[in-house]
């Protein structure tokens, strides 16, 4: 685990002291993500920079940059290749020598003997780029869910990657330009989605894509090709309930047997679900030494899920160590104008802050329960798209007037996820069932726009951010909606939001967080499933409680899903007041020349009195103009 970054000149080259100057500048700023070394490479017009973070084969050996015995192919790499002993032992069949144990190696010696085909033969997280001297040309690729994320620009004659975008904008001369398209979308989901980025010029590497430039060629961006995709409509494989579960069942161990290869003291991130207290069993099950086992508290009970992770961590003897992290969260919100170089307005970020924080204090790498819920139609959303289904057979004029009904009420935060969903998914009744789900999962909502965009923001909107959901959803098929909804959520949600999360959130701290749901062929297996298997009733992940069954506590597999959040309204009306309040204020919000003052005047007042309904978009307000202030303006 590490991080990397780069430059890949259209022609000319850097004297050795401005390249390393360069690329020790783009390291430096990826520190926290491999704070136990740094490695620089550099040759004619192409230079590569690497931090490390020491978690397979902790010799020298593994150090990168890495080069071919040739002394023509290079490689710098971040994430894990699961698979890479059985790629060895496949190479060392052919003839391939190795020095070194880790993982580094045989990716290397892989892209030698399968060149552009490497990715289809991974199983794992990374992001790399490979120099090869041979045709002058840089090979990039990312894994198939946008564990590890890898950025690019083209900046005068420069082709700049990295790890995160701070490392691109080191560069001498790189212009500071804000994507207004992109900020579109951001306030619809709360995330940039790729190959956007909040930055004008600089795009992300989509999830399961590759790209190589050449240098002669290095003119224009090409467009990233695919290597991977999920079905559509995949042939379900087993419809029996007792076969899925026990074949879902091998498929956790596997991945879990590969996903705990490490050579220094790995845990794992235990909320209480039965997510992670499946992988808990499943890695208890492997034998050896106390499972160390962390867990973060919440003041309100809904949100607590301690009591469920304590009745897993007796029952598996596990290390069980809590947190209970209020003031310190509050702390780290002003850690995250420097941690997180776009906005980024999912509030859980902070928890997951906290618990990497605890888990660094005692192992180097943590299994997450991350990617269940769009694998298994786990959330309450689902349920809800399944439910409201079953309303399309109403009239239409009598539709219309149950959609503003539904519109009116308000539930509270403390009301079933599902009904809230249903409620709001009827809200949206009167609008074709394509469009519905969009609707639904948009925070500024189409028709929430015009009373937000002033000038500045409405002349750069592109077209309807529903239509563009509406139309990914359309592209699937005709499978039931709910899983629909969940497979564009692992290719959209997945990688830019719950993956961003993780990953900005561990590395702060120096700590590889692994996701054995997110093992390919264990989503394979799940998306061959038929819809009802996974989501019966209205609770999801159905094959995988039948699985666990008899392994885990009764009440840890019958319990409703509980997200991890904070109590987000609380903080922004009490300890947050003055900081909400300055960011948005009616002079800096004219300065920007974005938004219209007068709506986050009407969402503030509602929150003083007591109201939650807009504190998730005054939150990602306040994350934007916070991002201007340190990314922007600076």
């Amino acid at each position: 685990m590490c991080g990397i970054a780069g430059y890949f000149l259209k022609q000319g080259t850097l004297s050795a002291p401005d390249s390393d100057e360069r690329l020790a500048r783009m390291a430096q700023s990826l520190r926290h993500r491999g704070p136990q070394g740094e490695g620089l490479w550099s040759g004619p017009g192409i230079g590569f920079a690497h931090r490390r973070l020491k978690i397979l084969d902790l010799s020298d050996n593994a150090r990168q940059p890495m080069t071919d015995d040739s002394g023509k192919v290079h490689i710098v790499f971040n994430g894990e290749i699961y698979n890479f002993q059985e790629l060895r032992e496949e190479l060392a069949a052919r003839g391939v020598r190795f020095k070194s144990t880790g993982d580094t190696e045989v990716l290397l010696k892989a892209y030698l003997e399968w060149g552009d085909e490497t990715p289809e033969k991974l199983i794992g997280m990374f992001a790399f780029a490979v120099f090869d001297a041979r045709d002058e040309s840089l090979f990039l690729a990312r894994d198939r869910f946008g564990e590890k994320p890898l950025f690019y620009a083209f900046e005068n004659g420069a082709f700049l990657f990295a790890s995160e975008i701070k490392a691109l904008l080191t560069w001498p001369g790189f212009r500071r330009r804000a994507n207004s398209a992109a900020l579109h979308r951001y306030l619809t989901y709360q995330y940039t989605p790729s190959p956007h980025t909040a930055f004008d010029g600089i795009q992300s590497l989509p999830p399961a894509t590759r790209l190589r430039l050449r240098r002669g060629d290095l003119t224009a961006l090409p467009k990233p090709d695919p290597y991977w995709r999920l079905p559509d409509q995949p042939t379900p494989a087993v419809t029996d309930p007792i076969e899925a579960a026990e074949r879902l069942r091998e498929h956790l161990i596997l991945a879990v047997k590969r996903q705990r290869i490490s050579d220094v003291p790995l845990g794992l991130f235990l909320s209480g679900g039965v997510d992670s207290s499946a992988i808990a069993h499943t890695l208890r099950s492997f034998g050896g030494e106390g499972l160390k086992a962390f867990t973060v508290g919440f003041e309100d009970r809904i949100n607590d899920e301690r009591h469920y992770a304590r009745l897993v961590a007796e029952q598996l003897d596990c290390d069980h160590y809590e947190f209970f992290p209020h003031s310190e969260m509050i702390k780290d919100l002003f850690a995250l104008d420097s941690l997180l170089d776009e906005p980024f307005a999912d509030p859980a970020i902070l928890p997951a802050m906290q618990m990497s924080r605890l888990a660094k204090q005692h192992v180097d790498v943590a299994l997450s329960g991350d990617g269940g819920d769009e694998v298994l139609l786990g959330y309450p959303r689902y349920a809800g798209c399944k439910m409201a289904g079953f309303l399309d057979v109403i009239p239409q004029p009598l539709r219309f007037v149950l959609s503003r009904l539904s519109a009116e009420l308000d539930f509270g935060a403390n009301a079933p996820r599902v009904l809230r969903y249903v409620t709001r998914l009827m809200s949206e009744m009167a609008h074709p069932t394509r469009l519905r789900y969009a609707n639904m999962i948009s925070f500024f909502s189409d028709a929430d726009r015009p009373q937000l965009y002033a000038d500045g923001m409405a002349a750069h909107v592109d077209e309807s951010v529903s239509e563009e959901i509406a139309s990914a959803l359309d592209r699937m098929g005709d499978a039931p909606i709910a899983a629909r909804a969940a497979a564009y959520d692992l290719t959209a949600y997945l990688p830019n939001a719950l993956m961003t999360k993780t990953d900005r959130a561990s590395m702060a701290y120096g700590l590889e967080v692994r996701c054995p749901f997110l093992d390919h062929e264990l989503v394979e297996f799940c998306a061959s499933l038929p819809a009802s298997l996974r989501l019966p009733g209205t609770n999801g992940k159905a094959v995988l409680i039948d699985s666990m069954q008899n392994l885990l506590p009764e009440e840890v597999l019958l319990r409703d899903k509980v997200g991890l959040s904070v109590p987000l309204a609380q903080w922004l009306r009490t300890e947050l007041w003055t900081m909400l309040t300055d960011s948005l204020s009616e002079e800096t919000v004219k300065r920007r020349g974005l938004f219209n003052h007068a709506h986050i005047v009407e969402m503030l007042n509602d929150l003083r009195d007591g109201g939650d309904r807009y504190q998730y978009r005054l939150w990602a307000l306040l994350r934007l103009e916070r991002w201007f202030e340190t990314w922007v303006d600076a």
